[in-house]
């Protein structure tokens, strides 16, 4: 069995098929989860809860990049994850600011990742044209103490048109009094 003491990044880009309860006794074997600070999930598969027990033990992560957050079988809505004891912990506890969302979110999946990470600063993601708006309008929303620290926005690979669609909305509702808003090579950014 090979230990990589040194190891700072974890980077899964298949399915990794063991229990939730299980992953972080494996994986201290062969890196220590503390001194992590970058977690890559490439899976279509990995489920939340083993994202989240990974989480409980690597609480120095400041970079998470998803493409995709499914549920298990047995945990088939997000609410029940959101109030397990793991997901308190790592909400309260963990350090991550930037977030990379490289597959298609729904507004609930990236509501729950909000409740997971409070403390988030830069997000990137995807969004299917349709939901562009109500994601939009939940991360804009003064009110939301979960976006507080949230500065920066990048929607990838958008077109002209949800540009000009996202500046009308954010001017017609006053989402946010001044900001800067950029489409640069099919990239929206959004900064305030």
């Amino acid at each position: 069995m090979n230990y990589f003491p040194n190891a700072t990044e974890l980077i899964f880009n298949d399915v990794f098929s063991t229990h939730p309860a299980s992953v972080t006794t494996i994986l201290n074997r062969i890196i220590p989860l503390k001194q992590l600070t970058k977690l890559v999930i490439k899976c279509d598969r990995f489920s939340v809860q083993k994202m989240i027990k990974i989480l409980c033990c690597a609480s120095q992560i400041h970079t998470l990049v998803l493409k995709s957050m499914p549920c298990s079988r047995k945990q088939n809505d997000y609410t029940s994850i959101e109030e397990s004891k793991d997901f308190k912990l790592v909400s309260n506890k963990n350090t991550i600011t930037n977030v990379t969302c490289n597959g298609w979110f729904t507004l609930e999946q990236i509501k729950l990742l909000l409740a997971l990470c409070p403390r988030l600063q830069y997000l990137t993601m995807n969004t299917f044209g349709t939901s562009l708006e109500p994601i939009t309008r939940f991360l804009l929303d003064k009110t939301n103490q979960n976006t507080r620290h949230l500065y920066s926005l990048c929607f990838l690979t958008m077109w002209s048109n949800q540009f000009e669609n996202l500046d009308t909305l954010i001017k017609s509702e006053t989402l946010l009094d001044d900001y800067i808003l950029k489409l640069i090579g099919g990239e929206i950014y959004l900064w305030w």
